[in-house]
């Protein structure tokens, strides 16, 4: 059994990926439970008129699990890992409008979220940047980046229709987000925090202080 992690720190745009991997590898993927995989979802929401042909096929001996962090002694060495990243500013930024949290603590939970990419075997690990999945000239390029890693083959009719309808799958995949996660906000506009440059200041000390979130976040 081949396990894949999609590892990604909230608001980092996993359920986006996750929708990207369903539809254009017709592979299962699961959540944090390690069940519900997505597409169904979707397809309940809309009767099943919108693909009325769209099919999993066997998942050939591979899981493909969300991850924001990794619970003791699961991750093994020959488990692969996509790492799901956004830029620091930008993921602080939506997760202070989400909420006010204490900076230092979401410091404190990014350094821990990075511990076990420094100790795989880096192989193993493919970096996936948010924005790169929402930029029409280089999402392509990355989905061929992941059937090269996962060795796996794109479903050629879905990819079609994904590389004509892309905003409107987004728009999907953002729909499947506001019914899994009802009383949480969907947003990609960034928090007047940084409005400030002295939280700008705030911020560029902490890179300082926690240097695996500078290593893996500020990009």
């Amino acid at each position: 059994m081949t396990i894949i992690y999609i590892y990604s720190f909230p608001r980092s745009g996993n359920t986006l990926l996750r929708y990207m991997l369903e539809f254009l590898f017709c592979i299962k993927t699961f959540d944090g439970t390690d069940k519900n995989e997505l597409i169904p979802r979707l397809l309940s929401r809309y009767n099943n008129t919108e693909f009325p042909d769209f099919a999993f096929k066997d998942n050939k001996g591979t899981e493909i699990k969300k991850r924001h962090f990794f619970r003791t002694n699961e991750l093994h060495t020959d488990d692969l890992i996509i790492f799901l990243r956004r830029n620091i500013y930008e993921l602080l930024g939506t997760l202070l409008k989400r909420k006010s949290p204490s900076l230092q603590k979401l410091f404190e939970s990014l350094e821990a979220f990075c511990s076990p990419l420094e100790t795989h075997d880096q192989s193993k690990i493919l970096t996936i940047d948010y924005e790169d999945l929402v930029n029409d000239e280089i999402v392509l390029h990355k989905i061929e980046d992941i059937s090269n890693f996962i060795e796996r083959d794109i479903d050629v009719n879905n990819y079609t229709h994904f590389k004509h309808n892309m905003d409107k799958h987004r728009a999907y995949a953002n729909i499947i987000y506001q019914k899994i996660y009802k009383n949480k906000i969907c947003s990609d506009q960034t928090s007047n925090f940084f409005s400030n440059a002295k939280n700008n200041d705030i911020i560029s000390n902490n890179l300082e202080k926690y240097s695996l979130v500078k290593k893996y976040f500020l990009y």
